[in-house]
């Protein structure tokens, strides 16, 4: 199906995108990603293919107003308190490992998009003292100081004071790339604050490790991912913004997840043209059409047509729909992130665990691919609700 921007303005009121690469206007569908508002915020798209390049991405998308909005305040990342998870913890310590090999510990380093301040954590644990941080999200400065990491300042890479990365020997963009409405934009406002020989370090999930028959159904096609990386499409994004390739390392993840991680160079003598990214296509529709298969044979079990919804994230964005198609209604959503506590999922408002020990007769639809067992472990030893596991944990 080709799609170009006349036809497009009459289908939603969110935003068409050119190509965040290549800049082009016209693309193909891949599929039509619905989900739930969260907080009245709606962030379903459309998986388009650039019909000239063939980068991954999410077309008719909210603008960057709405998703700061959202990172400010239904952030995942900055409860006080919380244990970073094991996924994160390896990934944690590849990344520590790229900065050690290509710079030493007297070196200026500077985490864009730092999150809980893990990476930042590990590096002081180290060695390292010329430690920034910087990240949208409120509460993220109190978590840096679990980790004894006292500069983390509020903002994002749209935003943040550029004099933060004038001296600093590495820049780490981590996790942050797929969330951006606008990549190149981005990544070239931060090259221009940076010195000549600075590294870049970026992390993204990875295109080439995506498993719909092995991994969560259509889960790399989060709430947040805007755009979908293979290294040709990284290294394509960069074309034009004096970054050369140097370094790169792929890794396979729990739950069949995988992170690819790049190393730039601040330098005139970068590539200045496009490779073939037309691949991509294929791995994401097999990816699609995988995940669509596993959530068919998911739904074939019996579920009652009342239910309350554990998990309010990406999971359960994508679930309230196709339950709403199936004739299942919704009783109430509960989510032990107390950041999404009294926000909406649909129109249905998040609340605590604990309520459900007020509606115990009702049966407890566990929406989530990664914590199934862990919430299942939870309810059973503090609730009498029936339990229906949608991946049979």
């Amino acid at each position: 199906m080709q799609i170009n921007h006349t036809q497009r303005k009459f289908l939603l009121m969110n935003i068409c995108r050119n190509c965040p690469v290549c800049n082009c206007s016209n693309n193909t569908l891949i599929y039509n990603n619905k989900l739930a508002p969260i907080s009245g915020i709606q962030l379903s798209n459309m998986l388009v293919a650039c019909d000239e390049c063939g980068f991954l991405f999410c077309d008719r998308i909210p603008d960057e107003k709405t998703y700061a909005e959202y990172y400010a305040n239904l952030s995942k990342y900055d409860v006080v308190g919380a244990d970073v998870n094991p996924i994160d913890n390896l990934r944690v310590e590849a990344g520590a490992k790229l900065v050690n090999r290509f710079v030493d510990k007297s070196a200026k380093v500077v985490d864009i998009g730092c999150g809980n301040s893990a990476l930042l954590g590990n590096l002081k644990s180290q060695g390292y003292t010329k430690l920034i941080g910087i990240d949208p999200a409120k509460n993220c400065s109190e978590r840096a100081k679990i980790y004894g990491i006292q500069d983390v300042y509020c903002g994002s890479i749209v935003d943040f004071d550029l004099s933060l990365v004038s001296d600093a020997d590495v820049v780490l963009v981590m996790a942050v790339l797929e969330h951006l409405v606008t990549p190149k934009s981005s990544i070239d406002r931060l090259v221009s604050g940076m010195k000549v020989g600075a590294r870049l370090i970026i992390e993204v999930p990875s295109l080439a490790l995506f498993d719909g028959i092995k991994g969560e159904p259509l889960g790399e096609l989060s709430i947040e991912h805007l755009q979908f990386f293979s290294l040709t499409s990284l290294t394509n994004l960069m074309v034009g913004l004096n970054l050369k390739l140097v370094g790169d390392y792929e890794m396979e993840l729990p739950h069949a997840l995988g992170a690819l991680f790049a190393v730039f160079e601040c330098t005139s003598d970068a590539a200045t043209e496009f490779q073939d990214g037309s691949s991509d296509s294929v791995i994401m529709k097999k990816y699609v059409y995988d995940s669509n298969t596993k959530l068919a044979r998911c739904f074939e079990q019996p579920i009652d047509k009342s239910i309350i919804l554990y998990g309010a994230g990406a999971h359960s964005a994508r679930l309230l729909p196709q339950l709403a198609e199936r004739g299942i209604h919704v009783q109430a959503i509960v989510d032990g992130n107390p950041n999404y506590h009294g926000e909406t999922l649909g129109e249905i408002e998040i609340q605590d665990p604990m309520v459900l020990a007020d509606m115990p007769d009702t049966p407890v639809l566990i929406s989530s691919f990664r914590s199934e067992a862990a919430i299942k472990v939870f309810c059973t030893e503090r609730f009498t609700n029936r339990l229906i596991m949608f991946y049979g944990s």
